[in-house]
């Protein structure tokens, strides 16, 4: 079956698109794909997926435009997207 995985921001560009369709089994979780992701892709991005699947990352998951309700063990189903979202920082230069 296959995922739509978007990449945003400046992960686009250590991913080299901004998004792709990818071949996963049938029962593949996001944990899964992240797996399949970190074997095919960049090692600098592969560097950022890791951290998502051990926890030590900021980076936001999204299936479906949504929170994943079963976080990384939530089940995949052909034609769903999942969105990689890296932290993003700014502020205002207003003095409140």
């Amino acid at each position: 079956m296959k995922v739509k995985v978007q990449y945003l921001l400046w992960l686009a560009q250590k991913a080299g698109v901004s998004e792709e369709f990818v071949d996963v089994e049938e029962n593949s979780t996001i944990a899964g794909l992240l797996e399949k992701l970190i074997k095919i892709k960049p090692p600098v991005l592969a560097d950022v997926l890791k951290g998502v699947l051990e926890g030590r990352s900021d980076i936001i998951v999204l299936h479906n435009s949504r929170t994943p309700l079963k976080g990384l063990l939530t089940s995949l189903k052909d034609g769903d997207t999942v969105t990689l979202i890296p932290p993003v920082s700014g502020g205002s230069d207003l003095n409140l």
